[in-house]
């Protein structure tokens, strides 16, 4: 399929699930057999769809994201908060280009945390694969992570031969998706986060546990993680982890 076909096959989707079967039957092409479109931060003035499994709370909700992962795995991310431990969203917050996962191994940051992270998700059948971090319009940031059954070496050789296109298809296929995953403005839209609920995203931000940051602040986990609570919720995201990332998109905090 040509280039200007592939985004015109994409843009013509009728829904959501339209769209998923489109975008993996596109990305099929390049041998990439799965993918899971993450949306992290809404542009400004944009709320994303939110997802609040039952018997939850409301601060226990999460935007309405986009997969074709297996659903085991996808089961076993949430019901572990892995959103806290990803290492793909980590690095997608700094940096702009697409990389492969295998490079995180190297970053001085990458913790055993981390490899477990890649570990278990070999075990569902998640093992090789590329984020493209998608920055903007107006703040947002959303990923799109495209997977492959096949080896760290052939995929590498797939990434370089066909990373530019890619990369294209995402944009676009990011494009589409806010407008299918965008719910109606907030009412209260820009709620100011009180200086109490920086400290505790900040100290976040540089990796520290709610107990490190109570020491830190000489409050109790538990009144760390109650402002981090009231902060997502304020973002509009769906853990700390997240929350942190918002802050610093949004110039609210500085880590």
């Amino acid at each position: 399929m040509l280039a200007q076909n592939r985004r015109r096959f994409l843009a013509e989707s009728q829904d959501l699930s339209e769209l998923r079967e489109r975008l993996l039957e596109v990305l099929s092409e390049f041998g990439f057999t799965n993918f899971a479109y993450v949306p992290i931060d809404p542009p400004y003035g944009m709320k994303f769809r939110w997802i609040v499994p039952e018997n939850a709370g409301p601060d226990q909700g999460f935007p309405q994201f986009v997969s074709t992962f297996p659903q085991a795995w996808v089961d076993h991310y949430l019901a572990h908060d892995y959103s806290n431990v990803d290492p793909t969203l980590t690095h997608a917050a700094v940096t702009l280009f697409p990389f492969r996962w295998i490079e995180l191994f190297d970053k001085p940051w990458f913790t055993k945390r981390h490899r477990q992270f890649f570990c278990e998700a070999s075990e569902f059948g998640v093992s090789n694969g590329v984020t493209v971090p998608l920055h903007g319009p107006l703040s947002g940031l959303a990923t799109l992570n495209l997977a492959s059954d096949r080896g760290a070496l052939e995929v590498e050789q797939l990434w370089e031969g066909h990373q530019l296109e890619l990369t294209r298809i995402a944009l676009v296929a990011h494009e589409i998706m806010l407008r299918f995953l965008s719910a109606h403005p907030a009412e209260e839209e820009g709620r100011k986060l009180t200086p109490r609920e920086r400290e505790c995203l900040l100290w976040t931000s540089r990796g520290k546990t709610n107990w490190e940051v109570g020491e830190i602040l000489s409050i109790s986990p538990e009144t760390v993680r109650f402002h981090l609570k009231n902060a997502m919720s304020k973002l509009g995201v769906y853990s700390q982890h997240h929350a942190a990332v918002a802050a610093v998109v949004r110039s609210l905090i500085f880590p």
